[in-house]
């Protein structure tokens, strides 16, 4: 028997079947109980909950999703094996995410959803900004910042968020539930292997953490383009 719940597991179809070859890590995050994280892409880059609470209630494909308490809850997804399969200039990573309150969207910190760094000038994530209401998505690499904001964000709903890079086509691309928030050019070349990959947290301290819900996150070596992006969001 399978150690996560996939009752209906047509999301997690949709993301293989769109990402493809490509996918690099696969997490429901829809265990039933224990602390690992299972990816099912079929590469085994299985994390390790810390403090996550199990079988939240989901986005409404059948699954459930691991809620994250804002304090000591995150997700770590590093290992040797994925940083060698990442690509930081070549990617997609996309995932669903509730707050756990419209208290959230207020309260001046940094949330994060996702990281990906090799180093502060090499770093690619998504988070809840410290300014209102706002959803910051970031792309550095050899020091080369590219940032694009999602503003006026208030939903106590589930949303997806996603962000797609290309150094081939100079391009880093945000999604917020199937559609463009921003493009971004002229990308720096991503140095250095891959040393943090986290949900729901910065750091392992942990810091700037998550207070809410993640589900269905996944992660490729491609820059997927906006028509698949669009799929994914029809759960």
């Amino acid at each position: 028997m399978r150690p996560y719940i996939l009752n209906d597991p047509r999301y997690v179809r949709k993301i293989k079947d769109v990402f493809g070859n490509s996918r690099i890590a696969i997490y429901p995050l829809s265990e039933a109980s224990g602390d690992v994280a299972y990816d099912i892409s079929g590469n085994g880059y299985n994390g390790a909950y810390t403090a996550v609470t199990l079988e939240a209630a989901g986005v409404g494909d059948g699954n459930t999703s691991a809620s994250f308490d804002g304090s000591t809850s995150y997700c770590n997804i590093y290992s040797a094996s994925l940083g060698a399969s990442f690509s930081g200039t070549e990617g997609t990573a996309i995932g669903w995410v509730k707050a756990s309150g419209a208290a959230v969207w207020t309260d001046a910190t940094n949330d994060y959803y996702f990281r990906l760094q090799a180093s502060a000038n090499n770093d690619i994530y998504i988070r809840k900004d410290s300014t209102n209401n706002r959803i910051k998505f970031n792309y550095a690499a050899n020091i080369v910042f590219e940032v694009i904001n999602k503003d006026a964000v208030t939903t106590t709903d589930w949303f997806q968020v996603g962000i797609t890079w290309s150094l081939t086509a100079n391009l880093v691309t945000a999604y917020y539930n199937g559609a463009v928030v921003g493009t971004s050019g002229a990308l720096g070349t991503w140095a250095g292997a891959l040393a943090i990959a986290l949900l729901g947290a910065q750091t392992t301290d942990p810091i700037l953490t998550h207070s809410g819900y993640l589900y269905g996150w996944a992660f490729g070596n491609t820059a997927l383009p906006l028509s698949a992006i669009e799929k994914l969001y029809k759960v």
